[in-house]
């Protein structure tokens, strides 16, 4: 009785799933193949996103000029910085040395622009592009994102980054010293201060 009683149950299993309708299991199929979309579509996003922020955490460490911009880490096959800024007055390019510990061998190109030079960095297998590490300025036609410029009051820099800090180098004089804005990647804006107005700009990022 118990082998008859099996039997007939297992007959009934096959009979039901036997009798599943095609479109049931095509729904179902088709639930499993959404929730993949889902979840790709999920991590799409997510990565969308994380660029979108990363753009925008950049914009703020950009300089603009006759209403174009040029950022930190930008590349320079992308940026076009002639196009922007004009012919270069000088350029140069050299390879890091021994000293530069685990970044000996890259490269380094240094390029001056009417009151503007810029840095770039290229890694040890590359060497043919570059991104920016740094732009510094004393001339007033280059404003920050914020727009603030050369020739601007410490009151007016205090206004549009009160996130401000002193540069602790020992100065003292409020309206004769060092001024730094940051985030927590290592990218960096200092403002120097003379007499109240600022003379110098300088937007970089440092390696961890």
């Amino acid at each position: 009785m118990k082998n008859k009683a099996t039997i007939i149950l297992a007959i009934s299993l096959l009979t039901m799933i036997g009798c599943q309708k095609p479109q049931e299991l095509d729904s179902n199929k088709g639930s499993s193949d959404s929730s993949k979309v889902v979840l790709e579509n999920g991590k799409g996003e997510k990565e969308n996103s994380s660029n979108i922020e990363e753009n925008n955490r950049m914009k703020e460490f950009s300089i603009t000029v006759e209403g174009k911009q040029i950022s930190l880490m930008d590349w320079d096959d992308e940026a076009d910085l002639e196009d922007i800024l004009g012919k270069a007055e000088q350029e140069d390019l050299y390879r890091l040395g021994a000293e530069s510990d685990t970044f000996a061998g890259s490269y380094m190109k240094e390029i001056q622009f009417s009151g503007l030079a810029i840095k770039l960095f290229s890694p040890k297998d590359n060497g043919t592009r570059f991104y920016i590490l740094s732009m510094e300025t004393d001339d007033s036609k280059y404003q920050t994102i914020r727009g603030i410029k050369v020739g601007d009051s410490l009151e007016d820099l205090s206004a549009k980054y009160p996130e401000l800090i002193p540069i602790p180098d020992g100065r003292e004089d409020a309206n004769n010293r060092g001024y730094r804005f940051q985030d927590d990647a290592y990218n960096y804006i200092t403002f120097e201060v003379e007499d109240g107005v600022i003379v110098y700009i300088s937007i970089y990022h440092e390696f961890a």
